[in-house]
């Protein structure tokens, strides 16, 4: 919680201190939803991190009609760059397609390299 220590030492955000409420949601979407509802209806939250790809897609529909909260996971599914499906969530990282297009082109001239050997 460095970084919340960080933040709060000043006074937090707009003077509110924050704080992080872990949910363990056992990597079951069920789970994952429901714990998404009660923290989401306390009103004090303001972003969620959620594990699994199953998981954001059972949530963001619910959130982007209901909550309207800032998401972010760590799936790497195309479809979740569709702003018109998940305009709250935040992609960390590039997706799966993504990847595997960085990877292929380097993938390949590292096999012609070994072969002119």
């Amino acid at each position: 919680h460095d970084a919340l220590d960080w933040i709060n030492k000043d006074g937090g955000i707009r003077g509110r201190r924050v704080e992080a409420q872990i949910y363990d949601d056992q990597y079951n979407v069920d789970m994952a939803v429901a714990g998404f509802k009660q923290a989401a209806s306390n009103h004090d939250l303001v972003f969620a991190g959620i594990d699994g790809t199953n998981a954001i897609r059972a949530i963001a529909p619910m959130d982007y009609q209901q909550y309207k909260l800032l998401t972010a996971n760590p799936g790497n599914t195309s479809d979740q760059i569709d702003v018109t499906k998940y305009p709250y969530n935040l992609l960390m990282m590039p997706t799966y397609s993504d990847m595997f297009n960085i990877w292929l082109p380097s993938s390949k001239a590292s096999c012609q390299v070994r072969r002119s050997h």
